[in-house]
């Protein structure tokens, strides 16, 4: 890939992972530029929540998202954690980048900061009262960036923020850990450098494009040398990988404090505003009403959990499931099914209802349109013997659940 281009990573650590994790939620078709000599073009962040207008609406939120090369990144879903600033009242726009037109940060890269800034100024002259810059991976670097060329900013978003791909897998004593280096200093510069009257900073574990030196703490230096208060969430969180913050538990934990933290109606923020995680990281998420059905002797209601065996490399390999049947019928057991983090905590975690039907000595998941099917089929050992198929046949994961979630 050439420099500056760094891949906009799905919040999972390969594309079975993202399957078995029921996909990104919300996911939305963007159509692509209206020509190929178009380079930017704006679309509403989500088609079901229309944009209420600078007389109506909190402020502006400016979406980038990030690179991969020359590949389509502009089709990538914003966000979850996102729309809750659109229900909270904000307008949310999504820049698009043409991907033919990716040439690297100092080619490209800086004109994007430029577009954006002029986005900002005509906001600010249309009447938004507040304008905030958001991004993931390149495209936090060009919210950052922006940041330093104009005072017009309310707020600042960036999750995993980065201007160049050379970090990606860098490992000490080769040439790309130098260049590593020198992207961390740039990024921490421009931080150091913003003018925007609160920041947010997304920086998680094991991120495979922020360099193989953790740079929680020279970022932390930059944002305290800012003026602005600021909330960094850093290698602490129990949510990791590059695209931690697209995660379901991501948003689960942390969104409502991100919105406390720019509610402009809120007394101005501490220098640094604390987002407190899950006191303990639970192995599963469940809908806020849920409750486990209470297992009885001799029958399958109740909580079935273990971990995925793949039939080859996959990244959903030793996650961890929970079956949960809430209900036994003659031909048929009612109830979900919620995936876990993974063993390195970069996946998803998601619920979803689902039922089966009896067939034979099993009960099979297999719905039009799924990306997998599921059977379950009792054991001799009072164990439930799980096997979950894709779609298209080309993987396999099977689990010995035991009861228990």
């Amino acid at each position: 890939m050439k420099r500056g281009s760094i891949p906009l990573m799905r919040a999972t650590i390969g594309a079975t992972a993202l399957l078995l994790a029921g996909g990104v939620a919300n996911a939305q078709p963007y159509d692509g530029p209206p020509t190929t000599m178009t380079t930017y073009w704006d679309v509403p962040a989500f088609k079901d929540m229309p944009y209420k207008g600078q007389a109506a609406a909190k402020g502006v939120l400016f979406w980038s998202h990030g690179v991969a090369g020359q590949l389509e990144q502009y089709g990538h879903p914003v966000p979850e954690f996102i729309k809750d600033f659109a229900r909270d009242g904000w307008d949310v726009v999504k820049i698009q980048r043409n991907n033919l037109h990716e040439h690297g940060w100092s080619a490209s890269g800086t004109r994007h900061v430029a577009d954006l800034v002029e986005r900002i100024q005509k906001a600010h002259a249309q009447g938004y009262k507040r304008i905030v810059a958001a991004g993931q991976s390149y495209g936090g670097a060009i919210s950052i960036e922006a940041a330093k060329r104009t005072d017009l900013l309310f707020g600042v978003i960036a999750t995993g923020p980065g201007h160049g791909s050379d970090a990606c897998g860098a490992r000490a004593g080769f040439s790309s850990a130098r260049i590593a280096d020198n992207l961390q200093r740039q990024l921490a510069g421009a931080i150091e450098g913003g003018k925007a009257t609160r920041v947010i900073l997304v920086m998680a574990a094991k991120d495979e494009c922020q360099g193989y030196n953790n740079p929680t703490a020279q970022i932390r230096a930059a944002l305290e040398r800012n003026a602005a208060p600021f909330v960094f969430l850093d290698d602490g969180m129990p949510v990791h990988g590059h695209g931690a913050a697209s995660t379901n538990q991501f948003r689960v934990w942390y969104a409502r404090c991100l919105l406390a933290f720019l509610d402009p109606g809120r007394q101005q923020p501490a220098k640094e505003h604390v987002c407190a995680g899950p006191g303990s990281t639970p192995r599963f998420l469940f809908p806020a009403d849920f409750q486990m059905p209470r297992a009885s002797a001799g029958s399958l209601v109740g909580g079935w959990s273990g971990a995925l065996a793949a039939s080859k490399a996959s990244g959903a390999d030793g996650q961890e499931i929970c079956i949960v049947i809430r209900e036994a019928r003659a031909g048929e057991l009612v109830g979900g099914i919620a995936f876990g983090a993974g063993p390195e905590r970069k996946i998803s975690m998601t619920w979803n209802a689902r039922s089966w039907k009896r067939d034979g000595e099993r009960f099979v998941y297999a719905a039009p349109g799924s990306s997998y099917a599921i059977t379950l089929q009792p054991q001799a050992d009072a164990r439930l013997a799980a096997t979950i198929t894709a779609a298209n046949g080309a993987m396999t994961w099977s689990a010995a659940l035991q009861p228990g979630c």
